[in-house]
């Protein structure tokens, strides 16, 4: 981290990252940064200077991915898991080919 100081920078960065497991579908990664998130804001003696709306937003996530993590373990959702997986997320694949301007004939 660049300024460790600046507490503020700090925990908005962390809840970045978590964000970004989230939008990544990693459920379990995320959880575990966002609950690492709420416990600064619980145990940190300097936690009044953290943004308030970084706690809210983390407690709102973790309600989302509570759902999400339900939805998912209905038996319906369950089939089109193993498809997801074959299929990918995208996030590690590299483009396989360069877009081409359309020909013009």
């Amino acid at each position: 981290m660049r300024y460790p100081e600046n507490r503020q920078k700090a925990i908005a960065a962390e809840y970045e990252r978590a964000f970004i497991y989230y939008k990544w579908e990693d459920y379990n990664k995320a959880e575990e940064l966002f609950n690492i998130i709420l416990n600064r804001y619980e145990e940190d003696p300097y936690a009044y200077l953290y943004p308030s709306a970084d706690k809210i937003l983390t407690e709102d996530v973790l309600e989302t991915i509570k759902i999400k993590k339900e939805i998912a373990a209905l038996p319906f959702f369950k089939r089109g898991a193993a498809l997801r997986d074959w299929m990918g997320t995208g996030r590690d694949e590299t483009a396989e080919y360069e877009p081409q301007a359309p020909s013009q004939n």
